[in-house]
């Protein structure tokens, strides 16, 4: 699911970026809860001890 969320904002960030998005509020709005998600994803008290940050930052390089 994390890498699905990665995926999403990259294409997200990609799209505003080169003015490719047709709803540039909407599109910003849906960046800001995927980005909201991932923190949930990897919050420590509902579960997120299973996750590698080291392999996360990777991901995001």
């Amino acid at each position: 699911m994390i890498v699905l969320k990665l995926k999403a904002i990259w294409d997200r960030n990609n799209r505003i970026s080169q003015r490719k998005s047709y709803g540039i509020e909407w599109e910003s709005g849906k960046l800001a809860k995927d980005y909201a998600d991932i923190l949930a994803l990897i919050d420590p008290n509902n579960g997120g001890n299973d996750v590698e940050i080291s392999v996360l930052g990777k991901f995001m390089n």
